[in-house]
Order: C-alpha cells, then sequence, then structure tokens
C-alpha cells in the first residue's frame, strides 16, 4: 500500500499526484472566497445560506455519527509525549483535519498516516499539509476505520466517542500487531488497563500496549505524566 507517498489525489495542490475517484477530494473554488458575516438576505422575510455556512457545517459533520471535535494542542501534545521514539508506522483514525499525523510526523513518527471518511476533512487535512511543507511526507487517505487493515500499524491514535470505542476495542484485538500502543484521547478503552495516563479532564489521554498488558489497578505515568487511576468523567463538547 502507498502509505507514505503522502499523494493527495485531486486536492489541486502542487507537488501531488492523482488517486482514484474514490479518494479524490472535490474543491470548489467559490469556498476559497473570503466571506464576512453568516447570512445574506435574498428576499424580504428570507435568507439563505452563504456558502461559508455550507463549508462549516460539512466540517463539523462527522460520517461515524460522531461531531467533530478537533484535538486541543495539549491533547495533541500528550499524544506524542506517549508515542515518541516508537518506531514503525503511527495511524491516526478518524484523522479529522490532519493535525495529530502532521504533528507526528515532525516529531519523528514515521510513516505517518491518517485516516478519514469525511471528505471535507480529509482535503483540509491535505491542506494544511502542503502549506506546512509536508504533503510529500503524510498521507491522509479517505477512507473508513472500519476497514482499515491494522497488521502492521504499530501505534495507534484515536479521537472517538464512547458509543463506538467497545467495537474498536474488538478491532485492535483482531488486527494489532504484537508490541503495538494504542493512544485513546477523551474517553478510554471502555476494558482495556492503560499502562500510562497524560493529563487532566479533557486533556487526558491513555496508552494501552498490545497485547494487553499491566495488572488491574496499576497505571505507570509516561513521560512528564499526571498519573490518575480511573478515567475522567469530563467530556468535550
Amino acid at each position: 500500500a502507498d502509505v507514505g507517498s503522502g499523494r493527495a489525489g485531486g486536492s489541486g495542490l502542487p507537488g501531488t499526484g492523482a488517486r482514484s475517484s474514490e479518494d479524490r477530494c472535490s474543491w470548489d473554488s467559490s469556498s476559497a472566497q473570503p466571506f464576512t458575516g453568516r447570512r445574506l438576505l435574498a428576499t424580504p422575510g428570507a435568507t439563505v445560506d452563504r456558502p461559508s455556512d455550507h463549508v462549516s457545517k460539512k466540517l463539523r459533520g462527522s460520517c461515524y455519527g460522531v461531531p467533530y471535535v478537533g484535538a486541543s494542542a495539549r491533547q495533541v501534545e500528550h499524544v506524542l509525549s506517549l508515542l515518541r521514539g516508537r518506531p514503525g508506522k503511527t495511524v491516526d483514525l478518524g484523522s479529522g483535519d490532519g493535525r495529530i499525523v502532521l504533528a507526528a510526523h515532525r516529531s519523528g513518527l514515521r510513516p505517518a498516516v491518517g485516516y478519514e471518511l469525511n471528505p471535507w476533512l480529509v482535503g483540509l487535512a491535505r491542506l494544511h499539509a502542503w502549506r506546512a511543507g509536508c504533503a510529500g511526507s503524510v498521507c491522509y487517505r479517505r477512507e473508513d476505520l472500519w476497514k482499515v487493515d491494522l497488521r502492521d500499524c504499530r501505534n495507534v491514535s484515536v479521537f472517538l466517542a464512547p458509543s463506538v470505542l467497545a467495537q474498536l476495542e474488538d478491532k485492535l484485538q483482531a488486527e494489532l500487531p504484537e508490541g503495538a500502543r494504542v493512544v485513546s484521547g477523551r474517553f478510554p478503552l471502555p476494558t482495556w488497563q492503560p499502562v500510562a495516563v497524560m493529563g487532566e479532564g479533557v486533556d487526558r489521554v491513555w496508552a494501552y500496549d498490545f497485547p494487553r498488558g499491566g495488572l488491574a489497578g496499576q497505571v505507570s505515568p509516561g513521560p512528564s505524566c499526571a498519573s490518575a487511576p480511573g478515567p475522567s468523567n469530563s467530556q468535550v463538547g
């Protein structure tokens, strides 16, 4: 698989190659124009959405029934702290606008690949990578995370809702190679025992080593880690 090429199909960005039509992102030049205000009066008593409203709704939407909320700078920092120095392929499942993948590549976690089903977010991630000068180094794929083959993934990052984490555990259990590490942000995996916990409140992340390690009740702190005995009740709005 061409996971390290970083070629962004259909992105219209310099230095990118073509992909299949299923992986191609559509770009509308109207979305690149500056707009001010949220509404434009059409006729008395009626309003229509500006194109910027349409784009905003597309970016907020999720193909997994979970609203998209980008990871905070602190959350990204904690993920990298728990993965730093580890060899092998790093993937972000449900990579959104690609910030974790880009940060992972910059910190030396390579190759770094993001999987996201929302084409608008995939396009935005590729734009960020191009602007950072990393378009040829990181890879974002429009692909259903449930169909991603994890057998060669040594480092996995997930920021998903609790409603899908139990199902994700089954997929991780079935596919991850020995020695892999999973880092879950905002919410912990429901039955796996973390080997490290970092951060507080909504910025908390949990690290899990595979095969599932650690005895119940034992949590080892990561680098500069604020360890905690259990999951936080805080949620991201």
